[in-house]
């Protein structure tokens, strides 16, 4: 009498492990494009917000609001929005700079904290640069 097999086979594991290394190689690229896609479209919304209330400050106090270069999330937070945290400066930093005429006054920069050549911008007239 035969005694029935138990457990794996050396073949049958490598198989398993082969595939799940391909499931792998495929998923976690996509996953990791996937979020880079999401703090992306955060950015670009956290801009869109700089311009709307860019032009409420700008009907209270007849000019923009402008911050300089570098990274001035919290003072755009504190100062445009009125303290509340809008605007999210994990892995993007905002900054407004002051425009020529071209730009309506004002140029407001989301530049990613990893990569600084992505740069999303948005100004006055609500022309949008790199979404």
């Amino acid at each position: 009498m035969k005694t029935p097999d138990r457990g794996f086979s050396l073949v049958e594991l490598i198989v398993v492990v082969a595939i799940l290394g391909v499931l792998a190689a495929v998923g976690v690229p996509m996953y990791l494009g996937y979020i880079d896609s999401a703090r992306a479209t955060d950015a670009q919304n956290g801009l869109r917000s700089i311009h709307l209330m860019q032009q409420e400050y700008n009907s209270d106090n007849d000019e923009y609001y402008t911050t300089g270069k570098g990274d001035k999330t919290t003072d755009i937070n504190t100062n445009l929005f009125g303290g509340d945290e809008t605007l999210n400066g994990e892995y993007y930093q905002f900054y407004i700079q002051k425009g020529d005429a071209a730009d309506g006054g004002y140029i407001a920069c989301g530049e990613n904290k990893a990569d600084s050549s992505k740069i999303y911008k948005i100004n006055a007239y609500n022309k949008t640069t790199n979404f």
